[in-house]
């Protein structure tokens, strides 16, 4: 009911709410731009992307959204699935990673049933606490360090399903030769590698399925393949956070029928300012050479930013009283100064630091 309540709210809500996901989800956007250009540098950045993107062709084409879909509707009955396919899952993985040189990040446990329930919820249009279209409940990352390596760990993959593996063959890829025995099955790729988000992050999101020794398709899984160097900056630069403060926002949009309005501002953002994916085999440009008063720009630019997240802060806490007003998620208050103090103690530290790094650099020069 609590559920039910934040999405009554969140129709009264929506200039609010798309406001608050345009702002907060490029904040850390020139920093992912800066670290996806040296990316791109690497060899074999192009055959993956193309590779990729074929791949998700082809399961759009293969696999029309209405059809993927686990085998329950009820929640139990899907964790207890899930529970009984989680190792399985890992140890595929675990197996494809060690061949290819990747490293395999498990997530601690199934995905909370809190959050499944909130995605059931929020879905457009309504179908409250239908969980059949939930396919991260078993969920890992695997990290690479060049795109050489992730690139051979997708085509392995490929040749792991029976419907793909002849394809596979033709570019030297056989699963069974190199001792991957079992089989699985690609439902859907999201490749933000060639289409990074509006924020700036870029990974290849997979869901697969384990077959069933009768040959059925089992549970469907998740498998997020990721550069460490993007990772770094996700972990280690508050980017996370800052996707977990709007993460809600946008689930309250799609369940008021709005993500529409999301996806395609997403689009015309990627469109005109990230950096376009060429499949051509024209030489790649050597990476600019950044100057000391371009380090400082940029520095300067980091602490504006940082600003911009305190006055998105701000706008947090109003909605926040809107919401008490109408005597709704009473619990949220404290919740919210939390995080705005964690927040803001993060971001007092952060600017503190870039300020010094800007003296250090002006006594350089």
């Amino acid at each position: 009911q609590e559920l039910l309540r934040e999405i009554e709210i969140a129709k009264s809500q929506t200039a609010l709410l798309i406001e608050l996901c345009k702002r907060s989800g490029t904040a850390h956007k020139r920093t992912y731009q800066n670290i996806l250009e040296g990316v791109m540098l690497q060899p074999q950045y192009r055959d993956f992307v193309k590779r990729a993107d074929e791949l998700e062709q082809y399961c759009h084409n293969a696999h029309p959204k209405d059809t993927v879909i686990q085998h329950h509707k009820d929640i139990l009955a899907l964790y207890k699935e899930a529970a009984d396919v989680q190792k399985e899952h890992a140890a595929f993985l675990s197996e494809l990673a060690e061949k290819t040189g990747g490293e395999l990040k498990v997530s601690n446990g199934l995905k909370g049933i809190g959050r499944c329930l909130e995605k059931s919820c929020f879905r457009f249009p309504r179908d409250d606490w239908n969980v059949e279209t939930v396919f991260d409940v078993v969920r890992a990352a695997v990290e690479f360090d060049n795109m050489s390596r992730m690139l051979s760990f997708l085509d392995l993959m490929v040749a792991a399903d029976e419907n793909l593996e002849a394809q596979a063959n033709q570019r030297g890829w056989n699963a069974q030769a190199v001792g991957i025995k079992q089989k699985i099955k690609v439902w859907r790729v999201k490749n933000r590698f060639g289409k990074p988000s509006s924020g700036g992050w870029a990974d290849c999101m997979i869901n697969f399925s384990i077959l069933r020794s009768d040959g059925t398709s089992g549970h469907i899984c998740e498998v997020q393949l990721v550069q460490a160097s993007m990772m770094l900056a996700r972990s280690k630069m508050g980017a996370h956070k800052q996707y977990e403060s709007v993460r809600s926002a946008l689930e309250l949009l799609e369940a008021t029928g709005h993500i529409d309005v999301i996806e395609i501002d997403e689009i015309e953002r990627v469109n005109v300012e990230t950096t376009q994916v060429s499949h051509t085999d024209a030489p790649v440009a050597p990476a600019p050479q950044v100057s000391l008063d371009e380090s400082v720009l940029y520095l300067q630019e980091q602490i504006k930013q940082l600003k911009l997240l305190m006055i998105e802060q701000e706008q947090l806490q109003r909605l926040k009283f809107q919401m008490l007003e109408q005597e709704q998620l009473k619990h949220l208050k404290l919740l919210i100064t939390e995080q705005e103090q964690r927040l803001r103690a993060e971001m007092d530290e952060r600017e503190s630091k870039l300020r010094a790094e800007i003296d250090s650099l002006r006594l350089k020069r």
